[in-house]
């Protein structure tokens, strides 16, 4: 009896595992959608991946994150899981210039025999603000902005230790 408990169990797993790879070949080609963000920050592309089928952030999570880390020009990985959704996220911050969006899409859709599925991509690319390139470029000329006339430039400006200070009136 437990014998032909565990030839069906094995073959429903069999059966399932077929018919989900069959439905990964007839996908739709996903096209990444691209924004162009200004920040303060360097230059830098980041790909958020909507994806489907994942169960849990500690196995399917680090199975993700282990893949698309594996491909080169991936420089970060994190992933954005919540139970209560439908679709869990990837956030993967690459070189765009060694790597592709379909390259992601595929490591992720071919893991565990199609078990995960790329619904969608969205990719920013981080470019510098106007506005702080000009600032860049006076600083690096000796010139100051507006803006910073007769002001303190606090990041060079360092306070004494308050134990430093008590230690002096004590000796």
């Amino acid at each position: 009896m437990k014998t032909a408990l565990y030839l069906s169990s094995a073959l429903f797993l069999i059966v399932s595992c077929q018919s989900q790879s069959t439905e990964t070949v007839s996908q739709e080609k996903v096209v990444p959608t691209i924004q162009v963000v200004e920040s303060a920050e360097t230059k830098k592309t980041v790909a958020s991946l909507e994806i489907e089928g994942m169960g849990c952030a500690m196995a399917c999570g680090s199975a993700i994150s282990k893949a698309l880390s594996n491909l080169d020009g991936v420089v970060a990985t994190d992933i954005d899981f919540d139970a209560d959704r439908d679709a869990d996220y990837a956030i993967v911050e690459f070189d765009e210039n060694k790597v592709s969006a379909d390259q992601m899409m595929e490591a992720v859709n071919t893991l565990r025999k199609g078990h995960y599925k790329v619904s969608a991509v969205t990719i920013e690319q981080h470019v510098p603000a106007a506005n702080n390139a000009a600032s860049t470029e006076e600083s690096k000329n000796g010139a100051e902005s507006p803006k910073t006339k007769g002001q303190i430039d606090t990041r060079s400006l360092t306070l004494p230790n308050v134990l430093d200070i008590l230690n002096r009136f004590i000796r």
